[in-house]
């Protein structure tokens, strides 16, 4: 508490002040690298504060976490907003490209996300689906969907956490009606619907 306390008032004085310096914020054991531990759970909050001031002020603050003596000043100057030096290389965070997990069947095939029993997001797989292909019943339109909601249901199936029988992902939904059943009166082929699927 007295650190983020402190550190506050020094972000509110800083940024108050009409200066053309840069802040930097050193912490020791902050923030870690993938795999790495946390080892001071209040510079963790101090960077957080400081993460949040420094996306409200763009390019007045530099966030710095090292496992051993550094001169800030010159990591300073290199003009990234967020560096970790660990046993004397510096990081700075990327974004990169996540890997295709799921590989989308044929455009005529039928098929749907499911949980994948593993109890993460990342075990969701693609399970074919050929009952929605079958003759149409009174009432029943076919609908080519275009967008599903996730909503918490979903994600407590996905995890593995829903009591009993878990419902198939996505019962909420939208598209285009691409066929119309027997008494169906209301709908026509190339309406545009949401509501639940199923």
């Amino acid at each position: 508490y007295a650190a983020t306390h402190t550190a506050l008032e020094v972000l509110q004085s800083w940024l108050g002040a009409d200066r053309a310096a840069t802040l930097v914020v050193l912490t020791h054991g902050g923030v870690g690298l993938a795999g790495e531990d946390i080892s001071d759970l209040a510079a963790a909050a101090v960077w957080g504060m400081a993460r949040s001031a420094q996306a409200e002020n763009p390019g007045r603050i530099v966030l710095i976490d090292t496992d051993a003596a550094v001169d800030a000043s010159v990591l300073a100057g290199v003009g990234e907003p967020q560096l970790l030096v660990r046993g004397g290389t510096v990081h700075a965070p990327r974004l990169s490209p996540a890997p295709a997990l799921l590989a989308l069947p044929a455009a005529e095939s039928a098929w749907r996300l499911a949980a994948g029993g593993g109890g993460t997001l990342e075990d969701l797989v693609i399970q074919p689906c050929p009952e929605v292909q079958a003759p149409l019943q009174a009432g029943q339109v076919r609908v080519a969907v275009a967008a599903v909601g996730v909503n918490f249901r979903d994600v407590v199936a996905a995890l593995g956490m829903y009591p009993g029988q878990a419902p198939p992902l996505g019962a909420e939904g939208a598209g285009v009606v691409l066929e119309t059943g027997p008494e169906v009166t209301d709908l026509a082929v190339g309406d545009a619907v949401m509501g639940f699927l199923g």
